[in-house]
């Protein structure tokens, strides 16, 4: 099952790997032995080639299986076919084998040798992959390796070479070249595995790898050793067992990857045995994980938040989720909810006001604070602020839902428009009775005032004592004074009620500043007040009311003096 690269540059990786023939003889001790076998050994192993007729026979030491095997005699066919091949001589048959194959050497050979003697006859098929150094196809030597004849001293291959066919080399090189990684063992031995695993375990060659590895055991996780096995087992013993599932690896450098495999039974070798394509997973697998971590923790959110959440499917409508808010608010269950639609639970108070939302959604694809009126099962009526959007979930759009319950604001604001329409209605009976009040007292108190300046200036004669002059004089004082008051409170009335008229003029400031501070002067005269003051030049104008102006200028000096 090896990929038919160049010979040179395989043997090499398999030197790098420590995997090079390393012999407990040397090549001079190797022909020794191979020229002079024991004698009983070299008479039975001469009598099973005469009966054997043109195979392959190759025996090899009974000893140290953990290295290359040790060739210790061999017939002329083998020694053609090592010619055939390009061996310099019958040690350099390890180094030509694929590293599956001299796997299974070794293997079969370790049990054969820790065999008792009176075991009985032990016989292992074979199939081993030849990648010739001399000949671009590969070759396969099929038979069975079992016990010496007689003495049981040595281990024979007993084989034929044959081309590896056409669909043979295929498939080994679609195997080997997988971006997936496959592998075949019999239970937890490794029979064969290609480049990717090598490269999924973190080894630099599969040579390597299966110099390292004997047992699938030793890289499975073992939270899922016991997993994997149990379906190996089952599925070698005909039972049904998972094709696809998925574990965790160990890397050589101890990190951990998940797969995804899928396994089958094939034939391998004469014997049933586990075929798994293993898809590195690892990825796709902590994006996932992440997912699950993020769906739980907004879970939890919406689950603790006070406003109402819910995730539908955007085309059947259906509930996938409700938070504990919504459930309470609308006095339902998460069975009741979970499956149906916002119609079967009757949650729309007003129809109009759902075709309103869906209309929203399928324009912008998103709502804002579109307010929804309820009614929960017990006859409840509350409003709900909505924001929705449609969003991705698993794969299939689903609409986002929001709602937050503003019964208590709703209820706020109309008080609060309530309270604004009395204090404007109070405020304008005020001004209303302001205006008419000021009007009914200005009437007379301009009467008062005219008549106490008729009398001040004795229009029709004196008045005869001192006394009343002053007095008169006081009356006039204390009307204007009134007038003025009444005139604030009217202008009060008329700015509140927006009904202050403004007549703005270009004028001239002297016009406006002599009639004040002559008012003014007579006032601060009588309090004994020095009172100095200039006025503007003639030319100085500006843009003003004015009356408003000169009751402002008024209203400061008389402050003033106050």
């Amino acid at each position: 099952m090896a990929s038919a690269q160049p010979r040179r540059k395989r043997a090499t990786r398999r030197e790098e790997a420590g995997l090079s023939a390393a012999p407990l003889t040397s090549r001079r001790e190797r022909a020794e032995a191979a020229d002079a076998p024991d004698s009983a050994l070299a008479t039975d192993l001469a009598a099973l080639d005469a009966w054997l007729g043109d195979h392959v026979l190759i025996a090899f030491s009974r000893c140290d299986w953990e290295n290359d095997p040790v060739i210790v005699w061999h017939n002329a066919r083998a020694q053609a076919f090592f010619r055939d091949i390009g061996a310099e001589d019958a040690s350099a048959l390890a180094r030509l084998l694929t590293p599956e194959s001299l796997l299974s050497l070794r293997r079969i050979g370790h049990e054969l040798a820790k065999a008792p003697r009176e075991a009985g006859l032990l016989r292992y098929p074979v199939q081993l992959h030849v990648l010739p150094a001399s000949r671009p196809e590969a070759l396969l030597l099929e038979g069975s390796i079992q016990h010496a004849p007689g003495t049981g001293e040595a281990i024979v291959l007993i084989a034929n070479p044959r081309p590896e066919s056409q669909a043979e080399s295929t498939f080994r090189q679609i195997a080997d070249d997988a971006v997936e990684g496959i592998i075949v063992h019999r239970g937890d031995q490794v029979l064969y595995a290609n480049h990717r695993i090598s490269e999924m375990l973190g080894y630099d060659s599969r040579e390597e790898l299966l110099a390292n590895l004997q047992s699938i055991s030793t890289f499975l996780h073992p939270k899922d050793r016991q997993l994997v096995l149990d379906n190996i087992n089952r599925r070698l013993r005909g039972e049904d067992a998972p094709r696809d599932y998925e574990f965790r690896l160990k890397r050589r450098d101890g990190s951990i990857i998940w797969v995804n495999c899928r396994a089958g039974t094939i034939e391998w070798e004469g014997q049933p045995a586990v075929v798994a394509t293993l898809f590195d997973i690892t990825e796709r697998h902590a994006a996932t994980e992440a997912l699950l971590e993020s769906e739980a923790i907004f879970h939890s959110i919406f689950a603790l938040s006070p406003d109402i959440i819910t995730l539908n499917e955007v085309e059947s409508t259906r509930f996938v989720y409700a938070n504990q808010a919504f459930l309470d608010t609308f006095g339902l269950s998460e069975e009741e909810v979970i499956g149906h639609t916002s119609l079967e639970l009757n949650i729309w108070r007003d129809p109009a006001e759902r075709a309103a939302l869906i209309a929203e959604l399928t324009r912008r694809g998103e709502i804002r604070d579109l307010e929804f009126t309820g009614e929960s099962r017990d006859g409840r009526r509350f409003h709900l602020s909505l924001s929705a959007k449609i969003i991705p979930y698993r794969g299939r759009p689903h609409l986002l839902m929001m709602g937050r319950d503003i019964t208590e604001r709703k209820r706020q604001e109309a008080e609060l428009i309530r309270s604004k329409e009395e204090a404007e209605f109070a405020n304008r009976a005020k001004s209303e009775f302001l205006a008419n009040i000021s009007h009914e007292l200005r009437t007379p108190l301009n009467a008062i005032i005219g008549f106490a300046e008729v009398l001040e200036g004795e229009l029709f004669g004196p008045l005869g004592h001192a006394r009343y002059k002053e007095y008169v004089g006081d009356i006039r004082e204390a009307g204007a004074h009134l007038l003025s008051l009444i005139n604030d409170i009217l202008d009060l009335a008329r700015m509140e009620s927006g009904h202050l008229p403004i007549e703005m003029s270009a004028l001239p400031l002297a016009e406006v500043v002599l009639p004040a501070v002559r008012l003014i002067g007579q006032r601060a005269a009588q309090r004994q007040i020095a009172f100095h003051y200039e006025i503007p030049p003639t030319d100085l104008k500006l843009r003003a009311d004015r009356l408003r102006l000169r009751q402002v200028l008024i209203n400061i000096l008389i402050n003033a003096i106050k």
